[in-house]
């Protein structure tokens, strides 16, 4: 089974060495390595290039693909995944690295169970050294989907996943040009709501998380367009697909929390409708946009957020051993 390894390659040049070994030195043999240089400013090409050389059996088996300019992450993505051949996918950023042993382990497990997805454990490595190992869901895909919806509960993330690629295809699950924040939200969501899923414990891929820019319940004015079309995207795709209404709640859960990321990022909660219009019409976030017109609604907002997901949360689990898909 040929596996594709996708990396999109930006101002990397510190850490793409730790990154390319990695990748390199995988067990498994039978990969192909889809590099996208978003037109990196920096040596990360030529310092990928220097580790190629160190592993010339895989020469063979690398494209580097190059943007004429930046387009960003999502582009970069999007540029990887349809250049891949591979029956499963890898999404690999430039800053992380895989155990060595991580394709192998994830491909075992698909040909064991014939899964469309396998999630595995990743470490979450911290600038200070600290180290914080994250083992994947386990439960019944209805429950896993609605926790993702609801934001903050489970991480959404695309890489440390063995995905099937025809269900990107099949089903046009692309990651989006434009959309560089939330990227990974705008496809894990859908692509699960298709997908059988399964997962293993063992570690398979190293997050690096650079403290100094970690921001809790902010985010940058920059990237607020992108922020909304994922979840406009995301929000569209359950109303369109959930016709007996299991997972609307939690997603209107969720957009309460992007709610109040976007206002403090400098959107008018009187925009809100117009910028993020799924579910406007709803109680729940019809009477957010108004709290939000307060001094403080955003503190407010943001309690009632934590509070239903919390209940919600509860919920999901009490009820889990009855619940599939």
């Amino acid at each position: 089974m040929k596996v594709s390894i996708l990396v999109p390659v930006y101002g990397v040049e510190q850490v793409i060495e730790t990154c390319a070994e990695s990748l390199f030195a995988q067990t498994y043999e039978q990969l192909e390595y889809i590099f996208v240089d978003d037109c990196s400013p920096d040596r990360s090409i030529e310092v990928l290039q220097q580790v190629l050389s160190r592993f010339p059996h895989r020469s063979r088996q690398v494209s580097i693909l190059r943007h004429d300019v930046n387009r960003g992450l999502g582009a970069a993505r999007l540029t990887a995944l349809m250049a891949a051949t591979g029956d499963f996918v890898m999404h690999v950023d430039s800053d992380d690295w895989l155990a060595t042993d991580a394709v192998e382990l994830l491909v075992n497990k698909q040909q064991e169970t014939d899964a469309d997805i396998v999630d595995g454990g990743y470490v979450e490595s911290y600038s200070d050294g600290a180290q914080r190992t994250v083992t994947p869901w386990h439960g019944s895909k209805g429950t896993y989907l609605k926790l993702l919806l609801a934001q903050n509960t489970l991480s959404h993330q695309i890489w440390a996943r063995l995905i099937r690629r025809s269900l990107h295809l099949d089903y046009h699950i692309l990651p989006m040009e434009g959309v560089n924040q939330a990227e990974d939200y705008c496809v894990v969501p859908r692509i699960i709501w298709f997908a059988r899923r399964t997962w293993i414990d063992q570690v398979v891929s190293y997050y690096r998380i650079d403290q100094n820019g970690v921001f809790k319940d902010g985010i940058s004015p920059r990237h607020v367009d992108s922020l909304l079309k994922a979840n406009q995207t995301v929000a569209d795709f359950i109303i369109q697909h959930d016709t007996d209404h299991r997972y609307a709640w939690a997603t209107k859960v969720g957009l309460l929390k992007i709610y109040v990321q976007v206002v403090r990022a400098g959107i008018k909660p009187k925009q809100l409708g117009d910028r993020l219009p799924a579910f406007s019409q709803s109680k729940l976030l019809s009477a957010a946009r108004s709290i939000l017109r307060l001094p403080f609604g955003d503190r407010l907002v943001r309690f009632i957020y934590l509070t239903l997901k919390g209940l919600l949360r509860e919920k999901i689990l009490h009820t889990s051993d009855q619940e599939g898909r």
